[in-house]
């Protein structure tokens, strides 16, 4: 029988700014998400879905006996991988009966109380909805969030739409990250400063205000808003956002952004260091971070301290610090690299890293304490999934060598 491992080490964003102009949309949530069986929060790209998910699951997650679990589905999932297989890996869940992963996630969740959150449903919604709406039937304690651009669309869903901020919360956000920013974080001057007028143009969505912040180190309030109005229609003012701070980085860091757009669900600096293959990369991701076009993540100390000792790849000089982009920036990303023509070759460094890595904690999971190994590597799933599945179409020797490295992993997971 399927069981629940101990609750994942939750990974978030480290907290550059507080949550602004949120308190009634998480005081509101706070009630709803313990009674509701399933709850999704829609809203437009950027605007605040998954931030808003996590610091309520964070508050909440003394309330539930078995903990919060969260499953990232933002990134493609690399074929033959399923959403229930790529929950399944979250939760530690593995299919050892043959099954299948939604019967097996099912089985091991049927008398745990947690809270499950599916972040990034969007463009696998009907997937996503037809796992939660089984786990709504088998498991009467497990209590769904997820968060979306379109309703799951399943019997029992209650859907909750994300606004934008309004005027005053979206300036506090701006000024905080332009005074990160080296910026002016001071307004003065009647109503309609450049400030408010940047942030009715980015229609209050907090990944565009910061993003747009991130520039005032370097540009006055009055260019940035000129900037901007060139840059920004009417209309998928996401997008346009992404792309206009996409345009204003160097040569170096726009190649640097595009080669990290192959990792899934984040990576360490000697990671990235390897799979861009270039010059002074901790400087440029400093500085992409910089312009939070890569978001940084504080792992557990004590995950990165057991990982670390078998195998050294995952260890650098930043400490526990993952990395990631979120995905309006990693498809901007992925098409830049389409367009270098340099994908084939990214993507082949990232498998022989990971192939690395594997090999590496492969000697780990045979050790005295294999346990500690097993829950670090499986933080690290999504890349060795996307790598074998790359391998697999275009290296078939080094597919097949990932395969070797993985298999005591797999056997231990109950894989094989």
């Amino acid at each position: 029988m399927a069981r629940l491992p101990p609750a994942a080490t939750q990974l978030l964003p480290l907290r550059r700014s507080p949550l602004f102009g949120r308190d009634a949309e998480r005081a509101q949530l706070e009630g709803i998400v313990p009674q509701a069986r399933l709850l999704t929060l829609t809203g437009a790209p950027g605007s605040g879905k998954t931030r808003l998910a996590l610091e309520v699951s964070e508050r909440l997650a003394p309330r539930f006996r078995d903990g919060v679990h969260v499953a990232e589905l933002a990134a493609p999932l690399p074929a033959p991988v399923s959403v229930a297989t790529s929950v399944g890996a979250a939760l530690g869940i593995e299919d050892t009966a043959g099954r299948g992963a939604e019967a097996a996630i099912a089985e091991a969740l049927t008398e745990a109380e947690l809270l499950l959150v599916l972040d990034d449903c969007g463009h696998v919604a009907g997937a996503a909805g037809e796992l939660a709406h089984h786990l709504l039937e088998r498991c009467p304690q497990v209590r769904v969030l997820a968060t979306s651009q379109v309703p799951l669309g399943v019997p029992g869903e209650q859907v909750w739409d994300v606004p934008a901020l309004d005027v005053e919360p979206a300036v506090e956000l701006f000024l905080d990250r332009a005074g990160l920013a080296g910026g002016d974080s001071r307004v003065d001057g009647p109503r309609g400063s450049p400030v408010e007028q940047i942030c009715r143009r980015l229609d209050g969505l907090p990944l565009a205000v910061e993003l747009a912040a991130a520039w005032a180190g370097e540009h006055s309030l009055g260019e940035l808003d000129g900037l901007l109005a060139a840059a920004v229609p009417g209309h998928q003012t996401m997008e346009a956002t992404v792309d206009w701070s996409y345009g204003l980085l160097g040569p170096a860091e726009q190649q640097l952004l595009d080669r990290l757009s192959v990792f899934t669900r984040g990576f360490v600096l000697h990671a990235a260091e390897h799979v861009a293959a270039m010059g002074d990369v901790p400087g440029l991701l400093g500085a992409l971070v910089e312009h939070s076009l890569v978001l940084a993540v504080r792992a557990s100390e004590l995950t990165v301290r057991d990982m670390t000792e078998f195998c050294p790849l995952l260890d650098g000089p930043d400490g526990p610090m993952r990395y990631h982009l979120a995905e309006p920036v990693r498809r901007r990303a992925a098409e830049g690299l389409a367009d270098q023509g340099a994908e084939g070759a990214t993507r082949r460094r990232h498998a022989e890293y990971f192939l690395e890595v594997a090999r590496h904690c492969d000697v780990g999971l045979r050790g005295e304490y294999p346990g500690h190994v097993l829950f670090g590597l499986g933080q690290y799933e999504g890349n060795l999934r996307s790598a074998l599945a790359w391998a697999r179409r275009h290296h078939r020797d080094l597919g097949l060598e990932l395969c070797i490295a993985l298999a005591h992993f797999w056997e231990l997971r109950g894989r094989v």
